[in-house]
């Protein structure tokens, strides 16, 4: 799995409060960006988001990690947009 492509997913997840909503912009299903959001967390050893049926409540933990990792990802667009 893509690591990128998972942070990606954490970001957009933190953000949207939707792993449906996600998915939706992603172009994928909910449940392959519920499998990426499970995969950092089995890889980080923390629980990102607290899960209801109607709810994504992110972690202490994920709070922690969200503005890293968005600069991370600000980051790479930056560079792919140098590049050309």
């Amino acid at each position: 799995m893509d690591v990128l492509q998972s942070y990606t997913a954490f970001v957009r997840s933190f953000e949207a409060g939707s792993f449906s909503a996600v998915a939706r912009e992603l172009g994928t299903s909910q449940s392959a960006v519920s499998k990426q959001i499970a995969t950092l967390e089995v890889s980080l050893g923390v629980q990102l988001f607290a899960r209801t049926t109607r709810k994504l409540q992110p972690t202490h933990e994920a709070r922690q990690l969200y503005e890293h990792v968005r600069q991370l990802l600000d980051a790479v667009e930056s560079l792919k947009a140098a590049a050309g």
